[in-house]
C-alpha cells in the first residue's frame, strides 16, 4: 500500500503540449443505467449501458500557452493524457476529449484558464491497482 500523492505533482498533455501552469484537474466516470422493473418486483432492478468520462483543468495564464483555447476550436477530439503524480509514469489516464474553454482574470490575482472536456470514446486507465 502507497502512501497518498499531493495534487501539485501533476503532469497534463493535451494534444502533446504540456499544460504550462496547470493547478488543478479532475476525471469523472459514469455509466449509463436502466430500470428494467417487472410486475411482482419488489425491489428495483436495472442494467449498465454505455460508459462516459469527462473532466476539468485548470492553468495559470501563462501569456504564450494557447492549448486548452486551440484544444476547445479544434474540428476534432484531441489526445489527452493526465499524469496524476508526476513521479510516476507509469500511472496515468488516456484518451481522446472534446473541449470547451473559459479564460477570466480581475484586478484582485492573476489571469486563469479553465477548460471542461468529455471524453470521445474509449479511456485508458493504466497502473492504479
Amino acid at each position: 500500500m502507497g502512501a497518498p500523492g499531493h495534487g501539485k505533482n501533476a503532469l497534463i498533455y493535451v494534444s502533446t503540449s504540456e499544460i504550462v501552469g496547470g493547478n488543478a484537474w479532475s476525471i469523472n466516470f459514469e455509466v449509463e443505467t436502466a430500470d428494467t422493473p417487472q410486475f411482482g418486483d419488489v425491489w428495483k432492478k436495472t442494467v449498465k449501458g454505455l460508459r462516459g468520462w469527462a473532466g476539468s483543468i485548470s492553468a495559470w495564464d501563462q501569456g504564450d500557452d494557447q492549448v486548452l483555447q486551440a484544444a476547445a476550436i479544434s474540428d476534432a477530439s484531441v489526445a489527452l493524457l493526465i499524469y496524476p503524480r508526476r513521479s510516476d509514469l507509469t500511472s496515468y489516464y488516456s484518451g481522446n476529449a472534446n473541449f470547451g474553454f473559459s479564460g477570466e482574470g480581475s484586478t484582485g490575482g492573476p489571469v486563469g484558464n479553465s477548460a471542461d472536456f468529455t471524453g470521445d470514446d474509449t479511456l485508458t486507465i493504466e497502473g492504479f491497482d
